[in-house]
């Protein structure tokens, strides 16, 4: 069982949303850029949890990303309707996998409204992932949600294997991507 949720480390993602009228739910694998992205280069985000380790592993991850400036994270209050929710639950290991990410609400134009980005804890636990690598499955899920699609490079945090190969941080390469998406 262990050996399957490495392995699914990141193929796990649960990726749903309403686009139009109609539901989809995917699972990216290889392209850089998925079919959505937030409207703009500011994105409004809230932290969701009381847990002073939770709250810090999020903090590093919005650092991550914001490195080249191409996103600029701003932090708000939940009842500001943040476009961007960061949080984690106790969810089911065989069903749920270790990252949930959902773009809530998707415009004709692709584009991000809200997403919601949740990490499995008991996931992590099971996996015995340390602070550092359950910040890096927090990169991979806010790069997701940002618009990134899980990809074969090894060198990248949206690697899909990460779990059999150890795990890659943001690297130039995603901030790249990003910049490539958001242009």
């Amino acid at each position: 069982m262990k050996k399957h949720l490495l392995r699914n480390l990141f193929m796990s993602l649960a990726v749903a949303g309403t686009l139009g009228a109609g539901a989809f739910v995917a699972n990216p694998t290889t392209a850089n850029a998925s079919s959505w992205k937030f409207a703009g280069t500011t994105v409004t985000y809230h932290i969701n949890s009381t847990s002073k380790y939770y709250n810090g592993m999020w903090k590093n991850a919005v650092k991550a990303w914001s490195k080249n400036g191409v996103v600029k994270f701003k932090s708000v209050a939940a009842s500001d309707k943040p476009e961007l929710t960061l949080t984690t639950r106790s969810l089911d290991n065989d069903k749920y996998g270790t990252i949930f990410v959902q773009p809530r609400t998707i415009n004709a134009n692709h584009e991000i409204n809200a997403a919601y980005v949740a990490l499995n804890r008991n996931a992590m636990k099971f996996l015995g992932l340390g602070l550092s690598d359950r910040t890096k499955v927090a990169e991979s899920g806010m790069g997701n949600a940002l618009g990134l699609d899980y990809t074969s490079n090894k060198h990248s945090v949206m690697y899909e294997y990460a779990g059999d190969m150890g795990m890659s941080g943001v690297t130039k390469s995603d901030l790249n991507n990003l910049v490539n998406l958001y242009k």
